[in-house]
């Protein structure tokens, strides 16, 4: 009887420290980081006397850290290009610019074991080789703020890596973009999630 009640009573003790484990090594949870480098896609059309037909491609970098369990902040680094036809004095100008970013996100999962997560950045853009309705304008600076929706795919039984979609909707100061004030933006991101807590052992009796 009492041998029965003794292993009872550690296989729960190993069920609580296993959970406790599971729970410390979850990909979201506190004193982890992770890196990610994504590609987006931006397309718009707005007609006028201002654009019509226009593309952003870009590769960004980014580094975060869980500093409360589901909640991470983090910075990015971003290149991309922008190409679209500006329309000036009834002539469409075709025109190929570049644009470097530096941005700082907050981004919250809205539970312990399921990658769905929402996001805010806010980042400071600088342009080369910009034009707009009245000409061209060579350097110029923007300030972005995005709000996001995203899910975190993680795979592999260590789950360090992961595939991460996300929608974006991105407001910009007035005559960035060729005049674009808003956008939607669809990128997708490999992740390599680290750190965090050593892994408890289990004792073994």
């Amino acid at each position: 009887m009492k041998n029965g009640l003794f292993v009872a009573l550690l296989l729960m003790l190993s069920s609580t420290l296993l959970a406790q484990t599971e729970e410390n090594n979850a990909f979201n949870s506190k004193g982890k980081s992770f890196i990610k480098l994504s590609f987006s896609d931006v397309r718009g059309s707005l007609g006028g006397n201002r654009l019509v037909d226009y593309l952003n491609l870009t590769t960004e970098f980014s580094y975060g850290k869980f500093v409360k369990d589901r909640f991470a902040i983090g910075a990015s680094v971003k290149y991309g290009v922008d190409a679209g036809n500006v329309l000036r004095t009834n002539n469409f100008i075709r025109n190929i610019s570049n644009e470097v970013s530096l941005s700082a996100f907050a981004r919250y999962y809205m539970m312990k074991k399921n990658g769905l997560f929402v996001e805010a950045e806010y980042e400071k853009s600088l342009l080369f080789n910009t034009w707009d309705a009245t000409g061209f304008k060579g350097t110029d600076f923007s300030s972005n703020v995005g709000l996001s929706l995203g899910y975190t795919f993680v795979m592999g039984k260590r789950k360090r890596w992961s595939i991460e979609p996300k929608y974006t909707h991105q407001f910009s100061t007035p005559n960035i973009n060729f005049g674009v004030r808003h956008h939607s933006t669809f990128s997708i991101g490999v992740t390599h999630h680290f750190g965090g807590k050593k892994k408890e052992k289990i004792p073994s009796y």
